[in-house]
């Protein structure tokens, strides 16, 4: 597993934030437009009773009920993010002499809730530790609006253009997929706004910023993951160290989503490398975003033509088969082939998926990540802490990656705004 922090890299925005101008329009009470500061759940299915109610005292500008609802919801009722969130951010608005930063998210909730929910427990984590802190982020608080881009790239360029409308957002956490952050990129660009993503690895934004660095202009876009060109050739050596370890030959096909941008930029690196070390076998048939996707036929073509290995890279959710057609592809394979799975399929989804599959049969699957807590939870105080602290929040050791990786977003740009006296996006 690759264990990914970007702890380093907080201070690359430094460069293109410098002043930030507080106006009223910031978190404005509207319903029904996918953003929030507290007014609304962005979360589907029930809401709890206090929980509930906070959010209606929000609606009503009531913060000091708001606050005292969201407080009690959060003790009593369930460990949500969003819950914890919405409190904090009630808080603030009790005072009104308290000037917060305001951070947005933008983060796939309709379609991808589980996702969602994951990339929030890293956000409200980093929000309710800075908070509650001494000394803050230059002595003021952090206020976060949760922006819902449907995993989807038409939603995303309506909540850019949502956020880049509210002056006081001084940055702008997410998106989460590849082809989703592409799209709103492009507003946060036009409008000088950070964007720092939890889960955009595609080399596409290497390209984007090496064309404005020859434009001589700023790019605004960081990310906390490692990128494909970096990912992908670690996996591939990973996995042909298996089949050098097996007395095997090196050669490897690939089965991905072509709808996706980072599907297809992860199969291009995967493809370049398995070329440099061994053997690239292309398959037939090998787009798993459609609903015709044979996994029994993938494996017996890999069989006939000899291919050792297999790499499966679906997309992050923007599509509805991939994920099913992956893990059926793992299914069928039944222990024959090593398999090796990108970082879109350690998931929940997945480990339900195969919960009934021998060990036998799963003896050659590996799964990339870029964080695991088995690594990523040692080998210094403030990993451990992280650790520590979100196992507390939300009452589990089971911490992922995208936790992880919200999490670290938002202190990159904590880091980064503690350097300057009166940022601005």
């Amino acid at each position: 597993m690759i264990v990914v922090s970007l702890i380093g890299f907080a201070y690359l925005s430094i460069g293109v934030i410098q002043r930030i101008v507080f106006k009223p329009e910031t978190c404005p009470i509207k319903i029904n437009d996918n953003i929030s500061c507290g007014e609304e759940s962005l979360l589907f299915g029930y809401q709890p009773k206090n929980k509930d109610h906070g959010i209606k005292a929000y609606g009503d500008q009531d913060y000091q009920k708001a606050s005292e609802f969201f407080k009690v919801s959060w003790e009593i009722e369930d460990r949500d993010p969003e819950t914890l969130i919405y409190w904090n951010n009630a808080k603030l608005n009790t005072n009104t002499n308290i000037k917060p930063y305001t951070i947005a998210v933008g983060i796939p909730i309709t379609g991808s809730q589980n996702k969602g929910k994951e990339l929030l427990r890293g956000i409200a984590q980093a929000q309710d530790y800075i908070n509650n802190s001494e000394t803050r982020i230059n002595n003021r608080p952090l206020r976060i609006l949760i922006a819902d881009d449907h995993n989807d790239v038409a939603h995303a360029k309506r909540r850019a253009n949502q956020i880049a409308s509210q002056s006081g957002i001084i940055a702008v956490v997410g998106h989460y997929t590849s082809e989703v952050s592409l799209e709103a990129l492009e507003v946060y660009q036009e409008n000088g706004i950070v964007m720092v993503s939890p889960g955009s690895a595609s080399e596409d934004f290497t390209k984007f910023c090496l064309q404005k660095k020859h434009e001589k202009k700023p790019c605004f876009f960081f990310r906390i993951i490692a990128n494909n060109n970096h990912a992908a050739t670690y996996f591939a050596d990973l996995l042909f160290d298996k089949l050098d370890n097996n007395g095997l030959e090196k050669t490897a096909g690939v089965v991905y989503s072509h709808p996706s941008n980072y599907s297809n930029s992860f199969k291009t690196v995967i493809e370049k490398r398995v070329g440099e070390k061994g053997e690239f076998i292309n398959l037939e048939q090998n787009d798993l975003s459609t609903p015709s996707f044979d996994a029994g036929q993938i494996i017996d073509e890999a069989q006939e033509n000899q291919v050792n290995a297999i790499f499966i890279v679906p997309d992050g959710g923007t599509t509805i088969y991939a994920l099913p057609n992956a893990i059926d592809l793992i299914k069928s394979n039944n222990g024959r082939l090593w398999i090796g799975g990108a970082t879109t399929l350690y998931n929940p989804e997945t480990l339900k998926g195969l919960s009934n599959e021998s060990e036998s049969s799963l003896s050659k699957f590996i799964a990339y990540s870029d964080w695991h807590r088995l690594e990523g939870c040692e080998g210094t105080p403030e990993r451990e802490a992280f650790c520590q602290q979100a196992s507390k929040l939300w009452n589990t050791t089971q911490i992922n990656w995208r936790t992880a990786t919200g999490y670290d977003a938002i202190m990159t740009i904590a880091k980064a705004l503690e350097t300057l006296p009166s940022p601005d996006r």
